[in-house]
């Protein structure tokens, strides 16, 4: 089978099978129906792809793809839960644009593609009114277009899986070892594409088992061998992303409840791989009624089509409940594969049963009005779902794009600005980086001298990050703002801070601490740059993006004589190639480095000792940051891998230490 007799669905190679129920003439009307489908399929695909924003899902591919190789590498092995292969892909495809329309059209494309291919396969294989109903139920299925509408990887996944499957089927009816290294091809660059494809290839192996021509009654053993090589080998090329994946953060996935639950939240699943929309059982039931009906047709049927049809789309299931595979993180549309066999199911049952209940309807026509009613419910009463500037598929996730048209008016072009996690700050670069708004964040400052340091808490969908849980716990541990104003999916609460008096030395010893409180840091810094607070994990005080930050924190001294200043700080530092130097000076004289730590280091404090004789009037404590792009952070970023925690100062009269030092050296000594 050569590619072009594959993917054109009126080559004269390919004929219908009359002996199927159900079937038109492949004429002008049917191809007509066919391009009419076509149209709706592509108009449901590209409508309005620019107008929603992405989501959290999709926007992490390009916020990763805009940093180097290998932070991609680093991110699929640490926080991502997929090969690196879509996102190498969608960054080559940036270099072509970085609006929404130009990254989902990847998507579109393919899943357009899909339901001619859906069309190909199964008109080859079934016969043309099975074709006709699976390519009008994947042209306008929810799940199919949300697919397709979005900077993931799943439409590609569905395509090639259509592919390989239609290679399978035509090496099981030919035996031309030339389509089976086109199955392995194929095979390789889907399972490049997605975990879930191991589970798509095992349930092939048991489709490559069943459907092998034999070749004198003896199955073809060293083809099968192929088919495992393969398989092994495309399996191998990914497993060390997935096996260091699996080791840091799925160990308790696998259990935690019965055998029943697990049942029940895999069916909940495929009910929304039928019917994508919840609380929507009605058409979820009827839909899967009709491929219940498909699947059990393919048991029936005895064909190669049929057997195939049975392990692609009942195998991953059982797999799934027997393994109990279901966190938090599986999603639906990780079984958007399973829309290839049950649309061919789709197909053969929709074929059947239009034939004996309204035989006088030809099979193209309903398959025509099928595809128009299902886009019809979309582009009207399910409008908001797809097409719509405040489409959210998760609404507890703040969408981006609103948020960078709407915040920069309320966040002002003073003092400092504090997200409610590094997850939302990111999405807003993406697009106000697009609007020309993102350097307001990034070159915020507090300079010295500002008596009131304004700070705004940008808190998205009513979250407050690691500061509160509510905004009751917000507000009475941080005080009535002096303003709250609110727009579409976030709120900005702004603090007017007052500088605290600079600590003084008047006796000694003398202590003093600073923290990275959400007020208390930006009150009591002299002057900070490039700063933010990440709010997660007890609140860190990092660069707000790629590239410097720093601060600096004054004492003044009003104690004479020699002294010693100790100072410890605890920070994080765990991203390669990021660098905390901590610097002092006495009064106006030259900086002196005291330490430096070059990520990544396990170490989470640092500190330095400074004797000082001559008197001194003020002492400067300098931190400064460079955060680097290697290190992944899931959060779009990597702001999460530097950031100062906490500061202690201690100043002690030198003789007094000069003094317990001798002393311990004595102890010691004996």
């Amino acid at each position: 089978m050569t590619l072009s007799r594959f993917l054109w669905p009126f080559s004269p190679a390919v004929r219908s099978d009359p002996g199927r129920p159900g079937l038109a003439d492949d004429g002008p009307a049917v191809r007509a129906v066919f391009w009419a489908i076509l149209l709706v399929a592509a108009w449901l695909r590209f409508f309005h792809l620019e107008t929603p924003s992405m989501w959290l899902d999709e926007i992490l591919v390009p916020m990763a793809a805009r940093h180097p190789v290998s932070y991609l590498f680093d991110l699929v092995t640490t926080s991502e839960v997929h090969p690196p292969t879509y996102y190498l892909l969608v960054k080559l495809l940036m270099a072509c644009g970085v609006s929404d329309f130009a990254l989902r059209s990847l998507s579109a494309t393919f899943g357009l593609a899909s339901v001619a291919a859906i069309f190909v396969l199964s008109r080859r294989h079934a016969g043309l009114a099975p074709a006709l109903f699976a390519m009008a139920f994947l042209a306008a299925t929810p799940l199919a277009l949300y697919v397709s509408r979005v900077v993931r990887m799943y439409a590609i996944l569905v395509f090639l899986l259509i592919c390989s499957t239609g290679f399978l089927l035509a090496w099981a009816q030919s035996g031309s070892r030339r389509d089976l290294l086109r199955l392995v091809g194929v095979n390789l660059v889907m399972t490049s594409l997605h975990y879930v494809s191991f589970m798509i290839l095992a349930s092939q192996f048991a489709a490559v088992l069943w459907i092998a021509p034999r070749r004198g009654g003896r199955r073809p053993w060293p083809d099968i061998g192929l088919y495992l090589a393969g398989s092994a080998l495309a399996v191998g090329l990914v497993a060390p992303f997935f096996i260091s994946r699996l080791l840091r953060t799925h160990r308790g996935q696998f259990m935690g409840y019965s055998y029943l639950e697990a049942a029940g939240n895999m069916l909940a699943k495929v009910g929304e791989t039928l019917w994508f929309f919840p609380h929507q059982w009605p058409a979820a039931v009827f839909f899967a009624l009709i491929v219940l009906v498909g699947l059990v047709l393919a048991a029936r049927l005895r064909s190669n089509l049929g057997r195939v049809v049975l392990c692609l789309g009942v195998l991953p299931v059982v797999f799934l409940g027997a393994t109990k595979y279901d966190y938090y993180a599986f999603n639906v549309w990780h079984l958007s594969f399973l829309l290839v066999p049950f649309s061919m199911a789709f197909g053969l049952a929709a074929a059947r049963l239009s034939a004996r209940v309204a035989a006088q309807v030809p099979a193209a026509a309903a398959a025509l009005v099928l595809a128009t009613g299902l886009g019809a419910w979309m582009l009207g009463p399910r409008y908001d779902a797809f097409y719509a500037p405040d489409t959210a598929i998760l609404p507890f996730f703040t969408l981006s794009k609103p948020l960078a048209r709407n915040l920069p008016p309320l966040i002002g072009q003073d003092g400092a600005v504090v997200f409610c996690d590094m997850c939302t700050l990111n999405g807003y670069y993406w697009y106000a980086d697009q609007y020309g708004a993102g350097d307001r964040i990034r070159a915020q400052a507090v300079e010295q001298g500002q008596a009131v340091r304004p700070v705004r808490f940008v808190s998205g969908s009513g979250s407050f990050g690691g500061f509160a849980k509510t905004e009751a716990e917000f507000l009475a541990r941080y005080g009535a703002p002096a303003s709250v104003e609110k727009t579409f999916q976030a709120a900005v609460y702004r603090f007017d801070v007052a500088k605290t008096p600079l600590p003084a030395i008047g006796a000694l010893p003398y202590t003093a601490t600073a923290e990275a409180g959400l007020t208390s840091f930006f009150a009591g810094v002299d002057r900070a740059w490039g700063l933010t607070l990440n709010p997660d994990w007890g609140g860190a005080a990092g660069p707000a993006d790629t590239g410097e930050g720093g601060f600096e924190y004054v004492i003044e001294n009003h104690v004479a004589g020699p002294q010693l200043v100790v100072c410890h700080q605890e920070l994080v530092n765990t991203g390669r190639g990021n660098t905390y130097v901590v610097r002092y000076r006495f009064n106006d004289e030259s900086f002196v480095e005291a330490a430096r730590l070059t990520g990544p280091s396990p170490a989470v404090d640092l500190g330095f000792v400074a004797e000082r004789r001559e008197p001194y009037k003020r002492l400067t404590i300098r931190v400064e940051m460079v955060l680097a792009p290697y290190t992944a952070d899931f959060a779009g970023g990597n702001q999460s891998t530097l950031g100062f925690k906490r500061l202690d100062v201690k100043v002690i009269p030198l003789e007094e230490a000069v003094t317990a030092s001798a002393v311990a050296g004595k102890e010691g000594g004996s």
